[in-house]
């Protein structure tokens, strides 16, 4: 399975920890990041979602502020279900119960200084 990774320039060093963190396991990643987006948080959700349109097991983690924008962009697009959460739990319920296929973060959130959300759970199928 792969997991894609996005996010807004803001939120780089959090998708830079979340990506060492991955290195570290079997989960295949591949960084979507666009320097030239830089803060458009429209065009990092679209691409993102073309990416796991294209990719029928992929998953995906996009990164922004506050995690609104792209939960309401990802789920205007059909067979696309996003999901924002702030804790592993949720992200592993979310993830077994709804098929979510885009996990949202917030990079302002409190979670950001801790790498517990990122059980492997959360983002296998």
């Amino acid at each position: 399975m792969k997991v894609f990774i996005n996010c807004i320039r803001k939120s780089s060093p959090l998708k830079d920890k979340i990506i060492q963190e991955l290195s570290h396991s079997n989960i295949e990643w591949i960084d979507l990041y666009d320097e030239t987006l830089e803060d458009d948080v429209f065009a990092v959700t679209v691409n993102t979602i073309e990416a796991v349109k294209n990719n029928e097991d992929a998953k995906a983690l996009i990164i922004d502020d506050y995690g609104i924008a792209p939960f309401i962009i990802a789920n205007k697009h059909k067979n696309i279900i996003a999901a924002s959460f702030s804790d592993d739990r949720s992200a592993y319920m979310t993830a077994r119960h709804n098929n979510t296929k885009i996990i949202i973060l917030a990079s302002e959130d409190e979670i950001r200084n801790h790498l517990s959300f990122l059980k492997i759970q959360s983002l296998s199928p």
